[in-house]
Parts: C-alpha cells; structure tokens; sequence
C-alpha cells in the first residue's frame, strides 16, 4: 500500500516543461491537438487539490476569488474541475460564477507558498468582486497580466497559470462543480532554466492562523 504524503515529486524528464513561447518571464505551452500525443512529458497531467485563486472576467475589469481546491481531472482532453459557491436554482452565488457563465472561461492560478501568498488568499476569500469600491487585486498584492486564450488575467506572482475555457458546470446543491478545459499553460521561466521541481503540499501546512 502506497503510503501518504504531503510531498510529490516527478524524476528530471517527468518534471520537464515543454514550452511554445516566453512572455513576462514565463514560459507558454499551448495545449493544442498536439497534447498528449507530442509533448515529451506527462507534467502537469495530475496534481493533488491545490488551493489558489480564480480569475475571471477581462485584464480591464478582472475579478479574483481564492478557490479552496482545484484539481486536474482528466489528462486527455486535459481538464481541471474545482467547486464554486453558486445555487443553480436560486441562480446566485459568487460574483466569479456570474463572470463565468456570461464569458465561458477563466484561469486558475496556483500560488507560492509565503506569508505574502497566504495573505492574498485571505484578501481574495473574504471580499466579493460585486464591491467596486475594493480593488481586491490591489488590496492582495497581486498584479494582473494578459492571458494568451481567453479574456481572464494570469497573475504575475503565480508560478503557475492555468488558462481554461468552460467545459461543463455539475449542479451539487449550494455549489457548483466547474469543468474547464485547459488552452494554455504559463509556468515561471526561472523555474524551468533552474530544472526546479515543484512540491505540493497538504492544505493544513500552507494555512496560517
């Protein structure tokens, strides 16, 4: 039996970052009809729940919320899934579920894990995007940069950039269980030059009281 672990780790060809282009210092794979078939590694086919934030809406009027989990859910067509508070038969919820029905995309951005990072998890989980008089993108630090697909902003701070047009949407009761399908990956170029691995950890460390 397998044992439990918050650490996961891919060998040096395993964690290898195939990329298309560079743009603002990160590095750009298109998933495009050559994914799976040619690209020279499995990375980033799975990961476990990671928490993080969700962007939607456009670079000139962005919205962020902290999404408590996300997870890739299928390697080919390459999709991640991840809950959103919304009640499809009172049709409310999150402002973020608003912006995702009208305009079909968004992006998910998975953050470092630092005082800085857990501070704007904070920010973007406690205020909603509906409040024009809070610029939450400001308030946590964070710095917006054009997407390469779709309409919704990566985030400059984020090592990892998910851009994902909507797939599917799966009504559970209060939430709502969103299926993207992944159009570009943006991974920092400093990590790929550097050969880093990236470690995931279990919720409960990245959490400060």
């Amino acid at each position: 039996m397998k044992k439990f672990t918050p650490f996961y780790k891919y060998d040096a060809e395993m964690a290898k970052f195939d990329y298309d282009e560079i743009s603002f210092e990160k590095c750009v794979r298109f998933i495009d009809k050559r994914y799976p078939a040619q690209c020279k590694t499995w990375w980033p086919s799975f990961f476990p729940a990671a928490i993080g934030f969700l962007t939607s809406g456009t670079l000139d009027d962005p919205n962020i919320m902290t999404i408590s989990s996300m997870a890739v859910m299928c390697r080919d067509p390459l999709l991640i899934g991840m809950p959103v508070y919304w009640d499809a038969k009172m049709k409310s919820g999150r402002y973020s579920m608003e912006l995702i029905n009208k305009n079909k995309e968004f992006c998910c951005c998975i953050p470092f894990i630092s005082d800085e990072m857990s501070f704007a998890c904070q920010v973007c989980g406690t205020y909603s995007g509906r409040d024009k008089n809070i610029n939450k993108f400001q308030e946590a630090k964070l710095t917006p940069l054009p997407s390469k697909k779709i309409s919704s902003p990566i985030i400059k701070e984020c090592p990892l950039n998910i851009e994902c047009t909507l797939k599917d949407k799966i009504a559970l009761g209060c939430h709502t269980w969103i299926i993207g399908t992944v159009e570009a990956i943006h991974l920092n170029k400093d990590i790929v030059d550097a050969g880093a691995y990236l470690f995931w950890k279990s919720l409960p460390e990245y959490i400060k009281k």
